[in-house]
């Protein structure tokens, strides 16, 4: 997951698959949505949004509630990415720690 901010606040991102032998950052389309689970808490999130090419400045690391944010400056990534929906924080419907099997 990445963030424009510093401190993985703000419109969440998701990372796409992009062409390694194409030209720099093609996106590369898929037939399921993107998803992702991040922070706050342990919540999913959902493609919502065309690609778009961005500098981000933060990412989180970890699909627990204990995700770490890590601030990428001064070296922020230029990326493909996607704009990301909240759809559900399974803490609010799991006690943690669950697993899905």
């Amino acid at each position: 997951m990445l963030w424009e901010s510093t401190d993985c606040t703000g419109v969440a991102y998701l990372s796409v698959n992009t062409s390694l032998s194409g030209p720099s950052n093609h996106y590369i389309p898929s037939s399921s949505p993107a998803i992702a689970v991040g922070p706050p808490g342990s919540t999913v999130y959902v493609e919502n949004g065309p690609p778009v090419l961005k500098t981000f400045h933060s990412n989180s690391v970890g699909a627990r509630a204990t995700s770490a944010c890590v601030d990428l400056d001064p070296f922020p990534l230029y990326t493909v990415s996607v704009p990301a929906r909240p759809l559900v924080d399974m803490n609010t419907l799991y006690k943690p720690p669950f697993t899905v099997r």
